[in-house]
């Protein structure tokens, strides 16, 4: 087995929290590297609670600065 799929998420709000984020962190072919959420407190609190530590709240600086390998837009 080859290294996991990095991953970042625009749109880290309430669906992506309860649904995505938590397949991502159970699955080992994947890695949370980013998230991305214009509201920065609550970006915040979801990226504490997945424990990641690419925060941004604009998308375009994530595709620019984040190593991921693909983003999940939800």
């Amino acid at each position: 087995m080859g290294n996991p799929i990095r991953f970042g998420v625009v749109g880290a709000g309430a669906f992506a929290s309860r649904r995505h984020l938590p397949d991502m962190i159970e699955n080992n072919d994947a890695e949370l590297v980013a998230l991305c959420r214009r509201n920065e407190a609550e970006l915040n609190k979801v990226a504490d609670h997945f424990d990641v530590s690419g925060r941004y709240t604009d998308y375009d600086a994530m595709l620019e600065h984040a190593d991921m390998d693909a983003v999940l837009v939800a």
